[in-house]
């Protein structure tokens, strides 16, 4: 039998624990990225309204996916591809503010576009709502002289998609019309 001296056990017992350590899957917590979001969201998930109805949108913004308050926020509304009708600059707190807008009475698209400056980064997300599109009616609009007998024509909208890309860029628009 083979004899151990006491500081030979010593040092083969804290040898043991290290390896037994070094082996073990090591516990760690979440990479921290500080990667924020800036969302606008209208109050519908298919974002499209009858004529007249009004739009809730909500802004918010997000820090490794947690809700994350800005120091400050602007937002800018209007009728899509026009000069915007409301502008504002607020505190954005982390749950977010909302931004109420009246509807259209005609068919078309009333869009929000929000921008925020955090650690010198720029943000920008847009949220748009569509008015008389597919889902709630067609939209007839005047077509040749009252005196044909003709004065009605068809105008029906059917999708507007944006996308996200990669590079600083402004988001595309695709139509399509049936």
């Amino acid at each position: 039998m083979v004899s151990l001296t006491r500081s030979s056990l010593v040092v083969r017992v804290i040898a043991a624990a290290v390896f037994v350590a070094a082996s073990a899957p090591s516990v760690r917590s979440q990479d921290r990225t500080g990667a924020v979001r800036l969302q606008v969201v209208p109050d519908r998930a298919d974002w499209t309204y009858a004529p007249g109805a009004p739009v809730v949108f909500r802004v918010s913004a997000t820090r490794d996916g947690h809700p994350f308050p800005l120091p400050s926020v602007t937002w800018k509304l209007g009728p899509e591809m026009l000069d915007p009708t409301e502008e504002k600059a607020v505190p954005l707190p982390a749950e977010g503010v909302t931004v109420k807008a009246a509807g259209l009475k005609e068919p078309g698209f009333v869009r929000l576009v929000a921008t925020a400056t955090f650690e010198g980064q720029d943000y920008r997300a847009v949220g748009t709502a569509g008015f008389g599109t597919l889902s709630h009616s067609t939209v007839t609009s005047p077509g040749t002289p009252a005196s044909t007998g003709f004065t009605r024509s068809v105008t029906v909208i059917v999708c507007v998609c944006e996308l996200e890309l990669p590079q600083r860029s402004v988001a595309v628009q695709v139509r399509f019309k049936v």
